[in-house]
């Protein structure tokens, strides 16, 4: 199994650990202040406390996904608590969108997003991968998933594709 960039345990770890330190910080205020529940001396530990639990979860998640590329399918597991293993036939994806937003192309890091038929948006996303990995994510699967949906409507075999 393949793993996102190393750079995005970093981003999302901080992230994750401002929204959960904002969230605990603002909650520690309110109840020591508004609530009166909590001494204003533990309602200040609740920031740090809150970060380090929202770094920490982020870091755990980076560990806990993978995807792999095979012939047929696309498999992306996740999950730190509840684990997720999605197996996307290559035959139902018809787009792989890469990006590259502001920060993540400073990073040097691209997004890459798979849209399958009959989905509703996005089956899977790779938040922050190389712009190399990206590129031979679009070049291997497009052309893979419409080699697989061809042969599915005219009714041939679906024997493994060789990458190009």
């Amino acid at each position: 199994m393949r793993r996102l960039h190393p750079r995005s345990a970093v981003i999302d770890a901080l992230q994750g650990g401002v929204q959960v330190g904002s969230a605990a910080t603002f909650g520690g205020f309110f109840l020591a202040n508004q609530a009166d529940l909590l001494p204003l001396s533990v309602a200040l530990l609740l920031a740090p406390l809150g970060f380090l639990l929202g770094a920490g979860y982020q870091v755990a998640y980076y560990y806990r996904f993978g995807y792999e590329l095979t012939d047929d399918e696309l498999i992306v597991e996740s999950g730190v608590f509840g684990r997720q293993r999605r197996e996307i036939p290559l035959e139902r994806i018809q787009n792989v969108d890469v990006s590259r937003p502001a920060i993540k192309r400073a990073l040097g890091l691209a997004v890459v997003a798979f849209e399958t038929a009959g989905g509703s948006g996005t089956e899977a996303s790779f938040g922050a991968v190389t712009p190399a990995e990206a590129d031979r994510l679009q070049r291997e699967v497009g052309p893979r998933a419409r080699r697989r949906r061809e042969r599915a409507e005219s009714g041939e075999s679906a024997a493994a594709d060789a990458p190009d």
